[in-house]
């Protein structure tokens, strides 16, 4: 997360986690696609 502060970079990493199932994201898929 260049350029982006902390706090939002959580705010919006805890948003992922509740919108999208706990599979993706334990699985890294989610983020894996992302980057």
């Amino acid at each position: 997360f260049q350029g982006v502060p902390l706090g939002l970079a959580k705010r919006v990493g805890s948003r992922l986690k509740n919108s999208y199932p706990r599979e993706l994201v334990r699985d890294g898929k989610l983020f894996a696609g992302k980057v």
